[in-house]
Parts: C-alpha cells; sequence; structure tokens
C-alpha cells in the first residue's frame, strides 16, 4: 500500500526549491531526515495562531551541527486528492509556496531526534479562503547555509463549511502473532490475553467503536476452547468480553489463512480444519452427561428404548465428551461471507473461487484497483464475478495504520495530521453519499490506549460521520472503478503449492501426511494437527518482512518429512533358503509417536520363489516389530531379489522401498535327506552285518567245542573201581 500520509518524511537533496527528487542527506558520515505536521492534528480554524512542529532525526553517526529550520505554505488550497498526493510524494513542478517562519536548531546526536516548534500568528498566515480546504506545509534544514533535508505535510483550514462529511467504516483483524503451531498454547494465551498483552490491547482499543468491524480468527477462540477447564483465566475473560462487544464481528479464515495464496496455487476449496481431538485432555472438557443421568431426548446417541427394569446401580456411561468441530469454532458473528486477502494480492480470476467458498464479499487493498487514477474518490462497493468487492482506501489506511502503531506522541499527531486532511479532502468534494473504507493491518497496535484515542479522534473529525461496514458494502458503485490484477509472487505461490502437496499430496510429489496418516487407527490424530499447523503458516501475518516465513516453510516441510521417513524396512542384507517352505524375517522400525498399522508386500524377481500373501502388523511407537514372509521354492537354485514396500491398510505406499538378495538352494534339502538317508541305511546295515557275523562265529565256536568231546556211552568218563 503506497504511503500518502498528509504528514510523510520526504528526504531531500538540497537544491533549489523544494521538487528535488528524494534522497537522504549525507555528508560524511552525517544523514539526517524532516518531519513536518501542524499543531491540534494539523486542523487551524481562521482566527488561530498556527503552530508548527518539525522532528529532525539524525539518521547518520555523527552529530549535526545547529542549524535552522525554514517553514513554507503552499499559496492556495488543493483542488484535488491527486495535488495533495503530489505534494507529498515531491512530485515535479510543486505548487508556489511562501515562507511563514523559521527556528534554529541545536546540535543532535548520532541517533536521536528533537522536535521544534515555531507559532505562526495567524495574521501572517495569509489565507483568506472562506470554506474549508488543505494546504501543503513543509519544513527545510540548512547547516551553514547548506540545504540539508526537507519534508512535506499539511493543514486543514476548517472554516466549518464548504465539505459534506463522509461515512467513514474501519475493518480491523484481531489475530495473534504469526505462529506455525496451529493452536495457541495456554502459555501463551496467557500473555496475549493478560494486561496489555495484543489479544487485549486488539479488542479494549476498538470495543464498542461505531466505524470498526472486528475481523476474528477463529484459531485464538478454538485454541482457548480445546483448553476447556485448563484455558488461562485470562483468556476465557477475554472471551466472554469479545462476546459482549457492540461492533460488527466477521470470521477470517482459521489462523488467518491467506485465501489468495490458496486459491492460486490452485485450490478450488479452501482449507478448513480437520479435527481438533488431538489437543483435547477429556479430563478438561466440561461432562454432559454424569454417572445414572441421561441424555436429553433426540440428542445424538440417546435413541428412545424401552425402559429396562430399573436398578438400584447406576448406569455406567462412556466418560466425558468431547466438543465437535462446531462448537469449538461457533461464534455469533453478523457476518460471514467476508474473505480478506493480504494487500495487493489478488486477480480476477480469484473472486469466483472466494464465491464457490461462501465468501461473496472481499475486502480489497486501494493498490488492486485504479482508485488512484479516478478523478474522485470512489465509493468503496464494487461488483466482481460471484459477488462484491469493498475497496479500502490506501491514503486513510496507511494513515489509520501510522496512527495505531505510532512510537511516540509526535509520530501519532503526525499521521493524524495526515488522516485529517485525507478526509477533509474527499469531504471537499461533496459526493452525495459518500463513503470511504479503510484497514488497519496485521500489525500489533502499541497500545489499547492509543488505538482507543485513534478511533475517538477519527469520529470527532468533523468532516466523518460513522458508518458500519455494511453501510460501504451497499453503497453506491462507481462504474469507472475496475480490478487491477496483482497476484502473489511465483516464489510464494510456489512455496505453498508445495506445502500444499506435502500436507494433502499432488500427483508426482510422493506421499503425503494424509496418505501416511491412514496407518493410524485414527488418521485426524496427524490429519488434524498437520491441516491446522499449514493454515496457520499460510497467515497473512507471515508476509511482514520481521518473520521470516521462507525459513517457517523450510522448517515445517522438514519436520513433516522426519514423519513421512518414521516407518521403514531395516535392509536385511542377504539371506540364504535351503529348504522349500521358509518364514524369512524383515524387521520395521517405527519412530512415530503413535502405532501403525503397515502391510509388508514382497515380490520376487523371478520364479524360483513364490510369496502367497502379504503380511500385516502394528509396530510400536518408538520401537520395531518383525514380520514373518512366507515364501516357497519352485525349481532350481539361484539369487532371487526381494523387493518390499510397506503400506498402508488402504493401500498407500509407506517409507521406502527396499531390496533383499535371496539365495535359493531349496534341491539341498532333498540331497541331504538322502545322505542321511543312505547314512541310516549303512548304520543299520553295518550294524545287521556284525549281527550276523557275530552269530555266525558263536555257532562255528559251538561246533567246534562239539568234534573235540570224548565219547562215553552211557557212563560218566570215568573208570570203575574193582
Amino acid at each position: 500500500m503506497a504511503l500518502a500520509l498528509a504528514a510523510a518524511i520526504t528526504l531531500m537533496t538540497p537544491t533549489t526549491g523544494l521538487s528535488a527528487a528524494p534522497s537522504p542527506y549525507i555528508v560524511g558520515k552525517q544523514s539526517a531526515t524532516v518531519s513536518v505536521f501542524g499543531g491540534n492534528s494539523g486542523v487551524l480554524v481562521p482566527g488561530e495562531n498556527l503552530t508548527v512542529n518539525v522532528v529532525v532525526t539524525n539518521t547518520g553517526s555523527e552529530s549535526l551541527s545547529p542549524g535552522t529550520i525554514s517553514v513554507q505554505l503552499t499559496a492556495a488550497a488543493f483542488t484535488e486528492r491527486a495535488d495533495l498526493d503530489s505534494w507529498l510524494k515531491r512530485a515535479d513542478n510543486p505548487p508556489s509556496t511562501r515562507a511563514i517562519g523559521t527556528t534554529p536548531t541545536t546540535i543532535i546526536a548520532a541517533g536521536t531526534s528533537t522536535t521544534v516548534s515555531l507559532t505562526v500568528a495567524a495574521a501572517a498566515l495569509g489565507i483568506t479562503r472562506a470554506t474549508t480546504g488543505v494546504y501543503g506545509l513543509s519544513a527545510a534544514l540548512t547547516i551553514d547555509a547548506a540545504a540539508v533535508a526537507s519534508g512535506a505535510g499539511s493543514i486543514v483550514w476548517n472554516t466549518g463549511t464548504g465539505f459534506s462529511p463522509s461515512g467513514v467504516s474501519v475493518a480491523m483483524p484481531i489475530t495473534a502473532p504469526a505462529t506455525a503451531a496451529g493452536l495457541i498454547p495456554a502459555t501463551e494465551l496467557a500473555t496475549y490475553t493478560g494486561v496489555n498483552g495484543i489479544l487485549t490491547r486488539e479488542l479494549d482499543g476498538v470495543l464498542d467503536q461505531p466505524t470498526v468491524a472486528i475481523g476474528i480468527d477463529p484459531m485464538i477462540i478454538a485454541s482457548i476452547r480445546v483448553l476447556g477447564t485448563a484455558a488461562p483465566a485470562s483468556a476465557g475473560a477475554w472471551l466472554r468480553e469479545l462476546e459482549q462487544a457492540r461492533n460488527e464481528t466477521f470470521p477470517l479464515q482459521y489462523a488467518d489463512a491467506d485465501v489468495a495464496g490458496q486459491v492460486q496455487a490452485g485450490i478450488t476449496e479452501l482449507l478448513q480444519p480437520i479435527s481438533f481431538s488431538y489437543s483435547m485432555d477429556p479430563n478438561n472438557q466440561k461432562v454432559p452427561l454424569v454417572v445414572g443421568e441421561t441424555g436429553q431426548p433426540g440428542a445424538p446417541g440417546n435413541t428412545p428404548t424401552t425402559p429396562a427394569t430399573p436398578s438400584t446401580t447406576p448406569a455406567p456411561t462412556t466418560g466425558p465428551a468431547l466438543p465437535g468441530m462446531s462448537e469449538l469454532l461457533a461464534w455469533p458473528y453478523t457476518l460471514h461471507d467476508i474473505a480478506w486477502p493480504p494487500d495487493n494480492s489478488v486477480r480476477a480470476a480469484d473472486f469466483p473461487v472466494f464465491a464457490k467458498n461462501g465468501l461473496t464479499t472481499t475486502i480489497l487493498d486501494g493498490g488492486n484497483t485504479n482508485a488512484a487514477t479516478l478523478a474522485h474518490t470512489p465509493n468503496p462497493a464494487l461488483p466482481v464475478s460471484g459477488g462484491r468487492a469493498l475497496v479500502a482506501d490506501d491514503a486513510v489506511s496507511d494513515a489509520l495504520r501510522a496512527a495505531a502503531t505510532a512510537a511516540t506522541d509526535s509520530a501519532w499527531r503526525a499521521a493524524m495530521a495526515g488522516l485529517n486532511a485525507q478526509l477533509a479532502m474527499i469531504g471537499i468534494q461533496k459526493a452525495p453519499d459518500q463513503v470511504v473504507f479503510a484497514t488497519l493491518d496485521r500489525a500489533a497496535p502499541v497500545s489499547s490506549q492509543l488505538l482507543s484515542q485513534t478511533f475517538n479522534a477519527l469520529t470527532a473529525m468533523p468532516w466523518v460521520r460513522p458508518a458500519a461496514i455494511t453501510d460501504a458494502i451497499a453503497s453506491t458503485t462507481e462504474p469507472q472503478l475496475e480490478v487491477k490484477d496483482a497476484p502473489e509472487s511465483s516464489s510464494r505461490v510456489s512455496s505453498i503449492t508445495g506445502l500444499l502437496a506435502r500436507e494433502s499430496g499432488a500427483a508426482g510429489e510422493g506421499v503425503s501426511l494424509a496418505g501416511f496418516a491412514t496407518v493410524l487407527d485414527d488418521p485426524a490424530m496427524l490429519t488434524g494437527p498437520s491441516r491446522n499447523q499449514l493454515l496457520s503458516l499460510l497467515a497473512v501475518s507471515w508476509l511482514s518482512a520481521q518473520n521470516n516465513w521462507p525459513a517457517a516453510v523450510s522448517a515445517s516441510l522438514t519436520a513433516s518429512g522426519k514423519i513421512l521417513d518414521s516407518v521403514q524396512i531395516v535392509p536385511p542384507g542377504n539371506i540364504s533358503q535351503l529348504s522349500n517352505e521358509a518364514l524369512i524375517p524383515i524387521t520395521v522400525s517405527n519412530s512415530f509417536t503413535l502405532p501403525v498399522n503397515i502391510v509388508l508386500r514382497t515380490t520376487p524377481s523371478n520364479a524360483r520363489l513364490e510369496i502367497d500373501s502379504d503380511t500385516s502388523k502394528t509396530v510400536p511407537p518408538g520401537g520395531s516389530a518383525k514380520l514373518l514372509v512366507p515364501v516357497k521354492a519352485q525349481v532350481g537354485n539361484g539369487k532371487v531379489q526381494l523387493t518390499m514396500g510397506l503400506f498402508s491398510p488402504t493401500g498407500v505406499q509407506i517409507g521406502a522401498i527396499q531390496t533383499a538378495t535371496v539365495d535359493v538352494h531349496a534341491d539341498w534339502e532333498g540331497l541331504g535327506a538322502l545322505v542321511i538317508g543312505l547314512l541310516v541305511v549303512l548304520f543299520f546295515g553295518f550294524g545287521l552285518l556284525r549281527t550276523i557275523r557275530r552269530r555266525r562265529k558263536e555257532r562255528a565256536g559251538r561246533a567246534a567245542d562239539e568234534a573235540d568231546a570224548p565219547e562215553n556211552p552211557g557212563g560218566t568218563g570215568e573208570e570203575p573201581n574193582g
């Protein structure tokens, strides 16, 4: 959004006049800037003296010597906003000016600022205009007669006539600082909703302001509710205060995710949260049913049945019920159809996709249109394909943003002087039913008091009447107002495409987190957090240079890559198979935080092995498991390469493919059996042979004994006596 503050700082290389191109003054190690604004927030009424404030900032490394500030005023009021814009940007051919005063400056130390003021008598101004007008104001610093730097601002000459108040409506986002966590942790919620926390500053600063519509990030609401009774007390109080606000409200995308970036990356259905169950402790949630009680008629799961016999023992319940998605995200918004993409990020082709997703009103930065080229300020309503755009006024938005984030009182007064000049110029056009729409960005306000002070001062301006965002939506359209395509950078779209592919998958991109989640008993335990983390990584606030979005994207892809690599086959090395049938052990490791259900699919490279079926197993978290692959040897010996892959029960490939070489020697089993059989035969044959030989020997011995014995028939073998 191009800055066009009426009190903007413009640095000048010293030349004759005030039309030189912007450049910092640098002499050796010295450099300086100058800003100028009128007192009373840049508004002067007839008869009053003019107070001029000049801020000189030494941006160099050496002190600035004493010098002189000279102040000039344009000879005539601006007739068009374009003239004011040219003055502030120090364009060529500036209008004629007249000197209205000088004041000295003292030594200014390096890195410091000083404010000098001078008062110009009303009579010395030379303004005789009878109606309200805006004049250019400038200040130039000279040191040792050399021009050093100059700045341009403005004052509003307010006679109370010659203008019509414009309806002014402002949209402000309530968002948390950039995060990639998907939900805001309790400790950070306590800080953000505590005294002077960012969410406290945002809400208290706009609470019940009639001109301000609040865009609420649903992630804040969900983050508080998922904690249940464990949520910080300050977060609960903040949520109740938000609910009581009388402002118009509308939901941002979850985590304030960039809708334009999603569409330009090819999304047709904008991303939404999937689940929050992963983040909830049932013990911290309110219990809808207690032991022994019955549910309300018609409630889910409470289908009427025939009454059972009364029992004195209470019927057990299933325990605390977790709130569903709709309960966690529900909010009484007054509007539901608004998309708020980043500034200067939308193409005409994006609007139909927004509308398809129910977002028929798009907040559009003025730089995304031709508004700056029109002769007058258009109303914000702009018909687009599928709905309408709500075009913010760049200069008014810039001034509001500068005021809301002003670090010093001088900076705030300079911003408000610029805001007065812009809105007064619009009022001087006297356009019937003029409505001006402005936006605050995602930058955090300095304080709720400063924010409230800004809006109180805005609504008190004589050229302003408070208007609602619905007034801006319903404003008369300007036929000449058109959208100018301003797509997001190709590098950002490419990064978003990569994040989308990693989260939910795309052709040729390999396995995604959504695919990997199919190994879990409850895939939402992974898809829930990964979706919310993706949405938070797409938050508009990441576009601020200080948040280093590319580093956050790289960290996200690294973390998700570790998840995808967490389940792997441990390479088994070479395997020898010596039998016709065997069970080959394969180890699978799981470094993920949950049990995974996997299917091992093994394919042989040739017909020597046959594998009839896949093998399934549940692998514990942080552990490993062995899967036994049944194989059968067919014909012949040789090497077989096994290709092994892990799959989820739904068929999604998990982890890397592994291979193993099997040396098949199935005939060794037959040869071994033959050898053993022969050995058995030989053993028993040898034993039988020994037995036969022994028995033959025994019979031969007995025969020999019988042959050697003397004959003694009928006697004892002894001679008788006498």
